[in-house]
């Protein structure tokens, strides 16, 4: 990854940061992406079109999950067309039966939600060998093609 300059953000990004004051210290890029640390903030955008319906997505999925333990997701406080920014938050590696028992926790308000959230995930080119469901919910069910001798 490399670094670069605040001049390859997405204008509606830049004009988040300066509204929080926040001097950018990194940007860091992967492909079309770029992350940028910021102070407490933490940004992400691209420079592909194609992924834009990708952070449109990330921002009602966020919305549903929310900000509360058992699950959660830091909050986007600002988002545009291929960007968002949200707080930062420091890794910590899970470890310990605690961690256990949060990730299960975890898995079992993810099944609450996705019997009751309906949206339209990013569409995305289907592998020849995977037929998908006309049921848009965002825990897309896929079926393994009969075409390809696999069931």
């Amino acid at each position: 990854m490399m670094s670069r300059v605040t001049t390859d953000l997405p204008p509606g990004l830049t004009a988040a940061l300066a509204e929080r004051g926040a001097p950018v210290d990194r940007i860091e890029e992967e492909g079309a992406r770029r992350y940028v640390a910021a102070g407490p903030w933490f940004g992400r955008c691209t420079t592909a079109a194609a992924d834009e319906p990708s952070f449109a997505h990330e921002v009602a999925v966020r919305a549903v999950v929310g900000g509360e333990l058992p699950l959660r997701a830091p909050e986007i406080v600002a988002s545009g067309p291929g960007w968002t920014l949200e707080p930062a938050v420091p890794r910590r590696p899970p470890a310990g039966p605690a961690a256990v028992e949060a990730t299960i926790a975890a898995a079992r308000r993810l099944t609450v939600i996705g019997a009751s959230f309906r949206c339209t995930p990013p569409q995305r080119q289907p592998h020849p060998s995977v037929v998908r469901t006309d049921d848009a919910r965002c825990l897309v069910r896929t079926y393994i093609s009969d075409r390809n001798g696999w069931n």
